[in-house]
């Protein structure tokens, strides 16, 4: 996610790292870089102006912070106008009565569709609430037909779609049903808007709907046509937010910046893949960071508490400090990874990611699949203690054999667990009450890229 604008400003910030002190011609050197990685991203221009001259304004003739080297105390004023233009901190969906309605609307082909069931999932997790879906698309049966399905693959409960009836009269209906069958949000896919006659359509549906919530979602490849989109649909209903969908490429960025700046409205929900669970909320100051390639250590472990349980988690890491790491807690971990989007998507979430190269290739130096099956094939005394297998070549064999594995598959295995207990000693100063992020923010990137080869 936003490869491209994280490399330019970790270029800029990689070359200001050099400086132990910094002239007012490196500041303005380096703040012409970033308006150019801004517009690169497809920054309006207007917007990327506005950006750099508050920089400049926050940098030239003032101190910079002395706890912080320049690249560093650079990058956090950099971040916190990012923060500033993205909204400051995250605004998503409130419920507040007992009962609520969302409409999400945006263009045809924006993702509106999956988006309807991913934040359905969200909402009822986060806020244990009982949310369904529901189609008021009448141009497109098969739009409801993708609902209905996607709907039942991720557990959430689809309203009936009725054939021969207005767009009015199926919200109407949607709303009946949601409340007689006792869910607590209704969350509606409109139809895709292609002009102005679907424009107004929206505006129907928004009248006969009376939601709590209108968001736009749009497609977040589109670049500066995304102003656009989002400042007509909010002249037509009264929006409340903003979804950015296809997220999880190589986004350039600006669509985020744009919209907001623009339109004044809150991005609140990024969707991050095809995957029911693939929708993440905007934190702006994650996001800033993500921008300026300092990582999201914070998503990772929340997402890690949301996957494991603080419970299992805190005890993992208790024992991956203390160099008592077992194959079982490496086994958790390989599910947890795949659950939370791969080994791929952690990375990305790292500082540094977009100077590791390509970390979809270093990925494949991990086979995740091959190493379930090397760790389910052994005992469970085998699995408590790793030290059995680097003792014992007739274990190593037996268990490639029961894996249908060669013993280099193994060997690369155990290989794996001493570079996990070599980066413990990174994680060795973690408070046993919390995480500190320190040593990770602060860790090399060319030994993490070390780490992860063969």
């Amino acid at each position: 996610m936003f490869g491209s604008i994280s490399s330019s400003f970790g270029k800029i910030f990689g070359k200001l790292s050099s400086k132990s002190v910094l002239t007012e011609k490196d500041i303005i050197e380096a703040t012409e870089e970033i308006r150019i990685a801004l517009l690169g991203a497809d920054v309006a221009p207007s917007v990327a102006s506005k950006l750099v001259g508050d920089i400049k304004e926050d940098l030239i003739g003032k101190s910079l912070p002395k706890n912080l080297d320049p690249a560093d105390a650079i990058a956090a004023i950099v971040q916190k106008r990012l923060m500033a233009l993205l909204g400051n901190e995250f605004k998503g969906i409130k419920l507040g009565s007992s009962f609520e309605i969302i409409l999400l609307v945006g263009p045809y082909g924006s993702g509106k569709t999956t988006t309807a069931v991913k934040l359905a999932k969200h909402l009822e997790k986060k806020h244990q609430v009982k949310v369904c879906v529901a189609s008021a698309d009448v141009h497109r049966p098969a739009a409801a037909k993708q609902l209905e399905s996607f709907a039942r693959t991720n557990g959430i409960f689809c309203i009936q779609y009725k054939q021969n009836i207005s767009s009015k009269e199926l919200v109407e209906n949607a709303i009946l049903s949601a409340k007689k069958e006792g869910y607590n949000v209704v969350i509606i896919d409109t139809p895709g808007v292609e002009g102005d006659q679907g424009y107004e359509e929206i505006n129907q549906i928004h009248k006969a709907s009376h939601a709590n919530a209108s968001i736009i979602v749009l497609d977040s490849m589109i670049g500066r046509q995304s102003i656009n989109i989002a400042q007509k649909f909010n002249k037509v209903i009264p929006c409340t937010g903003v979804i950015l969908t296809k997220t999880e490429g190589d986004t350039r960025g600006g669509v985020a910046i744009n919209v907001r700046h623009e339109t004044n409205l809150q991005i609140q929900y990024l969707g991050t893949g095809e995957d029911g669970n693939a929708l993440e909320e905007f934190h702006p100051e994650r996001i800033a960071s993500r921008l300026l390639d300092r990582g999201d250590i914070e998503s990772i472990v929340e997402k890690a508490y949301e996957e494991m349980g603080e419970g299992k988690l805190n005890s993992m890491k208790d024992r991956v400090v203390a160099g008592k790491m077992t194959f079982d807690d490496y086994l958790v971990q390989i599910r947890s990874m795949k659950n939370m989007g791969g080994i791929s998507k952690v990375l990305s979430f790292l500082p540094g990611a977009s100077q590791m190269g390509d970390i979809s290739q270093m990925a494949k130096n991990i086979d995740f699949s091959k190493q379930e099956a090397i760790i389910l094939s052994m005992t469970q005394k085998e699995r408590l203690n790793p030290d059995l297998l680097e003792k014992s070549g007739s274990r190593r064999v037996r268990i490639s054999k029961g894996s249908g594995t060669t013993l280099a598959d193994v060997k690369k295995l155990l290989n794996q667990i001493q570079k996990m207990k070599d980066m413990a000693k990174v994680m060795s100063k973690m408070e046993s009450n919390g995480i500190s992020f320190d040593d990770i923010k602060n860790f090399d990137v060319n030994k993490l890229r070390n780490l992860l080869k063969n």
